[in-house]
């Protein structure tokens, strides 16, 4: 009797962490890894910003053009200025405090720094009203709400998954 019931103890064991590895299968599966932004590949990024503005907006040709051309423009860029900012950063962090002129080097670096993630911000103000040029007068609310989100997102540096739960908190944010 004993060892029956070990027996039926062991089954119902067995058939419970089966059904929890399946189950968290079945969510590792389903759900798309935390990616951040900036680490998905560059092409990918110009795609989804392309269909957005096209779903959200609904661009004609001459707009889908012009934006285009503007956000080739854009992302070269900016990938330019990024590469600038590894290579600063870089330099900034190879400096060893013994040294005569740390100080100063340091300094200098994290101006430089500054100088490029300022380029970087304005670049993006910019970029937007070049966007915003292309807006007929309907649309422009449109892609106001979706600028708001946009950079709201990029602060924060938060997925996308998330970002669409807290999307009428952020939208009260931006609007009030």
């Amino acid at each position: 009797m004993n060892k029956l019931s070990n027996i039926s103890a062991q089954t119902w064991i067995i058939i419970f962490l089966v059904i929890i590895n399946l189950g968290t299968l079945g969510f590792m599966l389903s759900n798309k890894p935390l990616v951040p932004f900036t680490e998905r590949p560059l092409q990918n990024q110009k795609d989804r910003a392309h269909r957005y503005m096209q779903n959200k907006l609904n661009f004609n040709e001459e707009q889908n053009t012009l934006f285009r051309e503007y956000q080739q423009e854009h992302f070269r860029f900016m990938t330019q200025t990024r590469n600038e900012i590894i290579i600063k950063k870089h330099e900034l962090y190879e400096i060893l405090p013994n040294d005569e002129n740390a100080q100063e080097l340091i300094e200098q670096k994290a101006k430089e720094l500054g100088i490029l993630y300022s380029t970087q911000e304005l670049s993006t103000y910019k970029h937007i009203n070049k966007i915003k040029g292309v807006c007929k007068p309907e649309q422009l609310e449109d892609m106001q709400i979706m600028m708001n989100r946009m950079i709201f997102q990029s602060d924060h540096q938060q997925p996308r998954r998330r970002m669409n739960n807290s999307q009428n908190n952020n939208n009260r944010r931006f609007n009030n």
